[in-house]
């Protein structure tokens, strides 16, 4: 079995695991022994049919992923994709007391999240801003804000009417920059501190 390398998630995000990998180093939690980031499911090289044929898998089923190199690929994320991932245990696998995913696994949760991402119901949890013609940045509404403060709108009131969080106006529409959500967010934090 021929490993696909340039077309293996191990390539495509390195970079991102490396950045993770160093953030770990940095913090003191990285260990020399940690498994091998790419192995091949030697197991699956030999499988055989009910009449005795050799199955031939994808590159993908073959490869497997330690546990390890899949957290640093999701970083901060990765207690969520470890929910999504302990689904299927038929595409967990252990080699020498290590966890492995297998590479055709990790993918279907990318195409997962891919595929949430650009649903009605993610959109409506997150609100994004809108972009309005020669505004170089984001705006939110009201209801934006509202949403992403996790306030009433008596609160977002009181928040402009004590000079909080700075706003525009135009005619009866209310509209907040990026910049003026993440001022009120480092006023608010200070203040709490």
């Amino acid at each position: 079995m021929k490993m696909n390398i340039e077309e293996s998630i191990w390539t495509k995000y390195k970079p991102i695991v490396e950045a993770n990998k160093e953030k770990r180093k940095l913090q003191g939690c990285y260990r020399d022994d940690e498994p091998t980031e790419l192995i091949v499911d030697e197991a699956m090289l030999t499988d055989k049919d009910d009449n005795g044929k050799t199955v031939h898998y994808p590159w993908q089923m073959c490869h497997l992923l330690s546990k390890q190199w899949v957290q640093d690929l999701f970083g901060e994320d990765w207690q969520i994709i470890e929910k999504l991932l302990s689904v299927r245990d038929a595409d967990i696998v252990i080699v020498d007391n290590s966890i492995y995913y297998r590479e055709s696994y990790i993918q279907s949760v990318f195409d997962v999240l891919t595929t949430l991402a650009k649903t009605q119901l993610v959109n409506t949890l997150r609100p994004l801003p809108q972009t309005v013609k020669d505004a170089s940045k984001p705006i939110y509404t009201s209801r934006d804000l509202m949403a992403i403060l996790n306030v009433k709108e008596s609160t977002l009131r009181g928040y402009r009417d004590n000079l909080l969080l700075d706003y525009s106006k135009c005619g009866d529409k209310i509209w907040y920059t990026q910049d003026n959500l993440m001022d009120f967010l480092n006023r608010t934090n200070i203040n709490n501190n």
